[in-house]
């Protein structure tokens, strides 16, 4: 088998792309006449070769790398096989290994493209090199005439690799030679009819000469959808724009590029100018015009009516006349939804919605085609009525589902899901609040079952015992898509969890004194080192998502010394360009041993935890796709627990973001972040009756994050560090906050103890920072595996977490990683992780 790392590296470094037509039939290997006796076997070969030739010319790096893994075993010694190698071999300097490469497939297959390329390529000295070098400096430089001058020392003929031989063919037109580089390149395509740069040279060259046709735009808008070159095709069509005319071809090109690209301004505003020229050239061509003399009536006593040779195509027309005048009278028709859709559009911009959607619905009334279900589900995307938008599109029938109507689909999917799914999450304060995002994943996985498992450590180092809170929990999650709506969904999720608090040191009187009731214990108190405080127990989780409802209900881990029932409702929607959100929820706190499970008071025997987290909350967001977005939160925690002190917080919190740099492989986004919240009482400290979560008076933050990200073959990843200055105030609490009697009891002992049964209030603050990075692969067409990493610092809290995950997807589409990765989480910390 060909070595895996040198096949990922041809694969990227490949400069030959095969043709589609067959080369040689005398290549291939000893295997081959097992081959040719076998009908069967001469078939599956032949559609192996035609994928292979697809994916490598439509420049499709995923499946390419499948479609040669099935070449190779069927021909290991294929020629397109050893191609590869000799090219990883070339870009990593290794002539010799090339050189023998080829010495190889001249033996197997002599008069394959495969082996003429390579030998093309091989043939090349170092000073043609140098000077192919040269050649494209100058042509960098706008000097391509001495750059087209050059290019007879470098090939004697047109070269075989296509990206050369297209490469040739744009320095000549660029040269001035346009004419011939543009019939060179329709050779080209004629032997690489799926290779889409040449694709696009064409209609630049085609563009720079004014021979585009009618078919030429269709294609080239259809391009604009391309994964891979469809940025190209849309700045090329920009280009073209501005030379159109208000033809009804042209026209109908232009409008169809517009459904494509709702939000696209220029292209809005290209579309809007040209059917305004449209309408007035048909009023213009419209009026009554004086009989030329050459015509002549015919027995009918009707008048032919020949215009002028610059007159614009108009479309189907009748045309009726008397001996004086003739007149052009537009075929009668059902009313265009597009021009219902013209004008709608002022109405929509001054606010005017309902009399923009009464043109609509009277469009439907009248004419209930597919153009006026589809320019009526575009207006309800605008204005935020994304169900009702997904009704209209329903009706469209099968035969009329296009690319713009596909595309529409999966904005309408990203858009529902946005406001509950466009989240990152954030710890505050340990807790975890939803962060929107600046982009969203391609959502076509939602509908295939995904399995999730993970392992999670958790490290937050302190006192053993009592502060210390170390966890191993292992994720097992699955989610089911809804077979009734297109964007829902169901999970469950179970969760061991491990808990492990350390062992306690009763012979520190500082920590012995501040720990449960240790303060007043006077006989018969626990000394020395204890058992080690830990628990095991199984989490477990249930939830669906919905149009814009999650719900989930759960417990924290059955198995602990106690537990308590989870989960939440929530809300999402739209009012004009900004996303909102309501949400109620019961979750459990995970900071400390005590809030997380409950502990039992050493001294007194006496259980309290653990403490569970009940929430209002609100948010909102705004991201209109420009680059920039803005997102809140803010609402109130109510805390409740056994035995410890009822507590009140209120929260807000909010940001900007930008994209300051966006590729498929490298990408990266700003942030500034604002926190501030705010207890009703201080529960930090572990003292009985104290909920061991941190709770100042008074909480502010402003940080700025750092985000890169990317996605490059099989591998993407997420790296995010942030810098942040905070300040805190907070407020004097009592050792016992819940228990009057005890606290009395400690007050009463001072002269013995000599401690103040208070936590002193105060300020602080300081400087923090916190790194993550998370990676993730793709395996094969099923399985996915990833890693991530946490850790962050500050003056008095520097928790640590690692993860290792996997992820098998039930369908096998082959789905590129998720750009950004997203690692799993607890049920416990946020149900709503995807």
């Amino acid at each position: 088998m060909m070595n895996k790392k040198l096949l990922n590296i041809s694969l990227l470094l490949l400069v030959w792309f095969a043709p589609v037509q067959a080369q040689d039939a005398t290549f291939t290997t000893t295997r081959w006449s097992e081959v040719e006796q076998d009908q069967a076997k001469r078939q599956s070969l032949r559609l192996v070769e035609e994928r292979v030739q697809l994916w490598l010319q439509r420049g499709r790096t995923f499946q390419l790398e499948v479609a040669l893994e099935q070449l190779q075993r069927v021909l290991p010694r294929h020629p397109l096989v050893l191609e590869l190698r000799a090219t990883a071999a070339l870009q990593a300097g290794d002539r010799a290994t090339a050189q023998e490469l080829l010495i190889e497939m001249q033996g197997v297959a002599p008069r394959s493209l495969e082996t003429l390329r390579l030998q093309q390529s091989l043939e090349l000295t170092d000073d043609q090199l140098q000077t192919l070098a040269e050649i494209r400096l100058l042509d960098i430089a706008g000097r391509s005439s001495e750059a087209a001058a050059l290019l007879p020392q470098v090939y004697s003929t047109v070269p075989l690799a296509v990206d050369l031989a297209l490469e040739y063919w744009q320095i000549t037109a660029r040269a001035g030679e346009r004419e011939a580089a543009l019939e060179g390149m329709r050779a080209l395509q004629r032997r690489y009819p799926e290779h889409i740069p040449t694709t696009l040279a064409i209609f630049n060259q085609k563009l720079a000469l004014g021979l585009l046709t009618t078919p030429d735009l269709q294609q080239l808008t259809s391009l604009t959808l391309d994964s891979v070159y469809g940025n190209a095709a849309l700045s090329l069509w920009l280009r073209v724009l501005p030379t159109l005319t208000p033809s009804q071809t042209e026209l109908q090109a232009v409008q169809q590029l517009a459904r494509y690209f709702p939000n696209h301004d220029e292209v809005q505003r290209f579309e809007r100018d040209l059917t305004r020229q449209r309408r007035q050239l048909i009023a213009e061509r419209a009026k009554p015009q004086p009989v030329p003399d050459r015509t002549e009536p015919s027995s009918e006593s009707t008048t032919t009516v020949t215009l002028n040779e610059s007159e614009v195509d108009i479309g189907p027309e009748i045309v009726t006349a008397s001996p004086q005048t003739a007149e052009i009278v537009p075929e009668p028709d059902l009313p265009s939804a597009w021009d219902v859709a013209d004008r709608a559009r002022p109405l929509e911009e001054d606010g005017q919605i309902e009399e923009a959607r009464d043109l609509y619905l009277e469009q439907i009334a009248v004419n209930p085609d597919g153009d006026s279900y589809f320019a009526y589900a575009l207006f309800l995307e605008r204005i935020g009525e994304f169900a009702e938008a997904q009704t209209q599109l329903d009706k469209l029938p099968g035969s009329e589902s296009g690319e713009g109507v596909i595309a529409l689909q999966q904005r309408l999917l990203d858009r529902r899901l946005a406001a509950v799914q466009n989240t990152r999450t954030q710890s505050v304060g340990g807790d975890f609040v939803s962060i929107p995002t600046t982009r969203l994943e391609d959502l076509s996985d939602r509908r295939e079952a995904v399995l999730w498992l993970g392992y999670e450590r958790a490290e937050r180092e302190s006192t053993p015992g009592i502060s210390t809170m170390n966890t191993d929990s292992f994720i097992v999650r699955l989610t089911v898509p809804m077979e009734d709506d297109p964007t829902g969904e169901w999970f469950i999720q179970v969760d061991p969890i491990r808990a492990n608090a350390g062992a306690a040191d009763l012979d520190d009187n500082f920590w012995r004194n501040r720990f449960g009731t240790g303060l007043i214990c006077t006989i018969r108190c626990p000394e020395g080192i204890q058992p080690e405080a830990k628990e095991q127990g199984v989490a477990f989780g249930v939830g669906a998502r919905w149009e814009a409802w999650e719900f989930d209900i759960g417990s924290s881990p059955w198995g602990f010394h106690d537990y308590a029932w989870v989960g939440g409702l929530s809300y999402s929607g739209d009012v004009g360009e900004f996303g909102w959100g309501v949400e109620v929820q019961r979750r459990i706190l995970t900071s400390a041993l005590v809030n997380f499970a409950g502990i039992t008071d050493p001294f007194s025997g006496e259980d309290w935890g653990p403490v569970t987290r009940n929430n209002l909350g609100f948010s909102m967001n705004w991201d209109q796709g420009t680059g920039w977005g803005w997102w809140a939160n803010a609402g109130m925690n109510w805390f409740h627990g056994d035995a410890t002190k009822s507590n009140r917080q209120w929260y807000a919190y909010s940001g900007l973001y930008t994209t300051v740099y966006d590729t498929e492989p490298f990408a990266v986004d700003l942030g500034l972040t604002a926190l501030s919240w705010g207890f009703a009482n201080d529960q930090s400290q572990t003292t009985f009756g104290q909920g061991g979560y941190y709770s100042p008076k008074h909480y502010v933050s402003m940080s700025v994050p750092i985000t890169l990200y990317g996605r490059y073959q099989r591998l993407s990843y997420r790296l995010r560090a942030s810098f942040g200055r905070s300040s805190t105030r907070l407020a004097a609490s009592d050792f016992f906050p819940n228990h009057p009697e005890l606290q009395a009891q400690a007050e009463a002992l001072v002269p013995i103890t000599g401690i103040e049964p208070t936590f002193a209030g105060g300020t602080g603050g300081g400087f923090g920072k916190s790194y993550q990075a998370t990676l993730e692969y793709r395996v094969n067409s099923h399985w996915y595996i990833g890693f991530s990493t946490t850790l962050e610092r500050s003056e008095f809290f520097t928790p640590d977490n690692f993860m290792l995950y996997l992820r098998y997807h039930f369908g096998g589409w082959s789905l590129p990683a998720r750009r950004p990765p997203s690692p799993p989480q607890r049920y416990v910390d946020n149900p709503w992780f995807e």
